[in-house]
């Protein structure tokens, strides 16, 4: 896992990043921030049989395969299509480019990373988004690699969901948390109430500094 920040491919991952943004606030799961989710939620009207959950892909920036990651990137973009097929295809030479020229130096060896995209390299938040986009379902919301969804089915056919959604060709796994009650996504906590969703910010559980009282004395003749 390697930063780009800063690498000779910066200023291309840049200007990829530019171009890409606007195709990924169109996805239909796209979600901004938690101000939006707690927008979409609070409009539901939600059936207490239905079951809330969220999941979270587990280190998705290292595992997305480079020619999984450039198909999907090109299927979303041809999707839109607001882009010329010319383009297009100049942005997945682009990328392939990048991915698979991502050499870094540690302790005195050279090394090329074969899977997955740098954290700090520019565009990897959309491109990132742009392979998610193939897991879109009528209520399920994504915040990059953060899902939140409702269920309307039974615990059994859901955890036959949960089971299948890790069997899958994107090397992608996914770790889920399911309730009839609340969940936390993102800094949000979820609450169902009366035929809807309570949205209240998380306070998550954090250390706690210690504090002491400092005593200063003053001794005389400056000692």
């Amino acid at each position: 896992m390697v930063s780009g920040i800063g690498s000779i491919t910066a200023n291309l991952s840049e200007y990829i990043d530019k171009i890409l943004q606007p195709t990924v606030r169109n996805i239909s799961s796209y979600i901004k921030d938690t101000t939006q989710v707690n927008e979409i939620l609070e409009g539901i009207n939600y059936n207490p049989n239905w079951i809330i959950g969220t999941l979270d892909v587990q280190s998705l920036y290292t595992a997305i395969e480079h020619q999984s990651g450039i198909q999907s990137m090109s299927k979303q973009l041809q999707k839109e299509g607001d882009i010329p097929i010319q383009q297009i295809e100049y942005l997945t030479e682009c990328v392939s480019f990048i991915l698979n020229n991502n050499y870094f130096y540690y302790e005195s060896g050279i090394f090329l990373q074969i899977l997955g995209t740098a954290m700090g390299t520019r565009f990897a938040p959309s491109y990132a988004n742009l392979f998610m986009a193939q897991w879109d379902l009528v209520l399920w919301r994504r915040y990059i690699d953060d899902v939140v969804f409702i269920w309307k089915g039974d615990k059994i056919t859901l955890n036959t969901f949960l089971k299948e959604i890790n069997n899958n060709q994107y090397n992608l796994h996914f770790t889920a948390t399911i309730s009839q009650e609340s969940i936390v996504f993102l800094d949000l906590e979820i609450l169902v109430g009366n035929n809807n969703l309570i949205c209240k910010t998380d306070q998550k559980d954090v250390s706690k500094n210690d504090y002491f009282v400092l005593t200063v004395v003053t001794y005389p003749n400056g000692c």
